[in-house]
Formats: structure tokens, C-alpha cells, sequence
């Protein structure tokens, strides 16, 4: 049989290791001595040395030229003081070179945090949407000269040039060369009086619900207009409509209206008026009784709490929604 044959090999094996290792007594286990229930508990749980209560503990050390808090024991303060229990050491003593100060103090060195605010940005496309939105951050200084000429250098293989200020939140290789938002671009706004989340949302037909996704997160909407002749009224045939019913849709309960492009018409008062008068029918019909019109020029710059007409004055209309 296989199996008493591997056996009879196995055995013989054995033997031979235990002849050259000095016999059987080299493969055999040393005996385990069993402490009493009692000793095998004191060794597995040994005992703390015990203090001596009469003995005072000693002060942590602390690094050089650092003084100790008042209520940490083993020192001067501690021990000039009354007995009672010691008062818990604050974190702030034990910085280096930071001297104790009151709560009213640090309370008002601290700046309370703004506001948070999500605002989309919503309109027809090639509204400037996305340029407004560029140059207000660039404004805001939330964009370094490196990411603008970056930009610029891009636009102008592209033959672009009015882009520029628009790739600063289309960073899409499809929406640079289309010339048009796909998808919804975020970026941060810091004012003086509040902290913006800026979405900037599609204008395209095609891409409504990626613009219903970014209105959905948002408290409050920017509608951008276009001024110059005929835009106005293809995008009140377009998705301009549209967007502002979909914003109302979603709980978007604060709305304001800026009217882009104003240089291409001569900031014509006229102008201005008529776009107010055309769009506000919509607005209170949505359920927005009152917003405000700015008239503004994303590209130039003007009228956006910049400096004024402190722009480069490059080119004509804007676009890039």
C-alpha cells in the first residue's frame, strides 16, 4: 500500500535527523511549569508602584524661557496660592511667546465669518455669462496674471480673443473650441460683506439639465441680458424664458438682472428702458415682483464695482455663456 509506504519513508526520516541531532531528546518540547490561578494573574497584570502621598509631584518641564501656567502644580503660582483645587491650565499659556489673554479680547480679534451664498448664473447663450463672471473675479483678485495670460494665450490660437476672460471658468477642451458652456463651472467669491459660490450654467439648449443642477443648489440666481440689437429678443424666444421659470421652479427665491453688452449699444438710456420693459412682464409673472437691472459691460469692465471704466477696452461684444 502507497500510504504505508510514505509512512515507513517518513518514519525512517525521522530517525536519521534524530541520529545526527543527538537522539530523541532534542525534538522534544521543554515542559511548561502551570503557576498556581493566583501567581498567573499577578503576571499578567503587574502591579503599579504605589506614591508616596506625602511627596510632592514635580513640574513637567517645559522648554526654555516659557512660564509656567498659574494653576500647574509644582510650580511658584500654585504653591504661594490658597489650597483648593487647581485650576486647569489653558492651552494658550503653553504657547511660546503667547501671553494670557481675556475671552472679551480674543472674541473681538476673531473676524465673525461671512455669509455663504450660492449663485447661479443663468441666461441665453452668448449672453457673456461666463466673461462677467471672469472678469469679476479677476476684479476680485481671486486670478494671478500667469492664469490670464495663460488664457489670453489660448483664446488667441483658438482666434478667440473676446474669450479670454471666459476660459477662466471653461477649462473644457469641447467648450474652448465650441465657444460655448457645457458644463456648470464653480468658482469662489469673496465681498466685503458676504462669500459667494459662483455657478456658472449652461446657456445651450442642448445642455438644460446640466443648468437645472446647478440652479438646484443655489440660493439666489444672476440673469445675464444681452443689450445689443436682436440678441435681446432671440433670447426671449430662446432659453432666457426659460431659465427664469426653471430657477423659480427649483426655489430659487432671489433674482437680479444684468444687462450686458451696454458699450455695443452707447449705454443708450433708451436702450436700457426697453429691456426693462421687456423682461419685467416675465419676471413678475414667474414670481419675481421686483428685481433690480444693472447695466453693466463684462468685457470692458464698466459698471461692475471695479473702478468704473477702468478696462482694457478690448474688442466688442462679449460672449462665451
Amino acid at each position: 500500500d502507497r500510504r504505508v509506504a510514505r509512512r515507513s519513508r517518513r518514519r525512517r526520516r525521522v530517525r536519521r535527523r534524530r541520529a545526527r541531532c543527538g537522539g530523541a531528546a532534542a525534538f522534544r518540547r521543554p515542559p511548561r511549569t502551570r503557576l498556581p490561578a493566583g501567581r498567573r494573574l499577578a503576571r499578567q497584570q503587574p502591579q503599579q508602584p504605589q506614591q508616596d502621598p506625602a511627596a510632592t509631584p514635580s513640574a513637567p518641564a517645559l522648554p526654555p524661557g516659557l512660564k509656567p501656567p498659574p494653576g500647574l502644580c509644582g510650580s511658584a503660582a500654585s504653591s504661594s496660592t490658597a489650597e483648593g483645587p487647581p485650576s486647569e491650565p489653558s492651552l494658550e499659556h503653553l504657547v511660546l511667546g503667547a501671553a494670557p489673554s481675556s475671552p472679551a479680547a480674543s472674541a473681538s480679534s476673531a473676524a465673525p465669518p461671512l455669509p455663504q451664498l450660492n449663485l447661479v448664473v443663468v441666461g441665453h447663450v452668448d449672453a457673456g455669462k461666463s466673461t462677467l463672471m471672469g472678469r469679476l473675479l479677476l476684479l476680485a483678485g481671486d486670478v494671478d496674471a500667469r492664469a490670464l495670460h495663460r488664457c489670453e494665450r489660448e483664446a488667441a490660437a483658438l482666434g478667440k480673443e473676446s474669450f479670454r476672460y471666459a476660459f477662466l471658468l471653461d477649462h473644457g477642451a469641447d467648450e474652448r473650441e465650441r465657444g460655448v458652456t457645457i458644463d456648470v463651472s464653480a468658482a469662489f467669491l469673496r465681498t466685503r460683506r458676504l462669500a459667494l459660490n459662483v455657478l456658472d450654467a449652461p446657456g445651450h439648449r442642448d445642455f438644460v439639465p446640466n443648468m437645472v443642477g446647478g440652479a438646484a443648489q443655489a440660493d439666489a440666481a444672476l440673469l445675464v441680458l444681452n443689450a445689443s440689437a436682436g440678441e435681446l429678443e432671440s433670447g426671449l424666444a430662446g432659453q432666457t424664458g426659460e431659465h427664469v421659470w426653471l430657477c423659480r421652479a427649483l426655489g430659487v427665491a432671489q433674482l437680479v438682472v444684468a444687462v450686458n453688452q451696454m458699450d455695443s449699444v452707447g449705454w443708450a438710456r433708451e436702450r436700457f428702458e426697453e429691456v426693462q420693459a421687456r423682461v419685467r412682464p416675465l419676471l413678475s409673472q414667474a414670481g419675481y415682483a421686483a428685481p433690480r437691472f444693472v447695466p453693466v459691460s463684462a468685457m470692458r469692465g464698466v459698471n461692475l464695482g471695479g473702478g468704473g471704466g477702468g478696462g482694457d477696452g478690448g474688442g466688442g461684444g462679449d460672449s462665451g455663456g
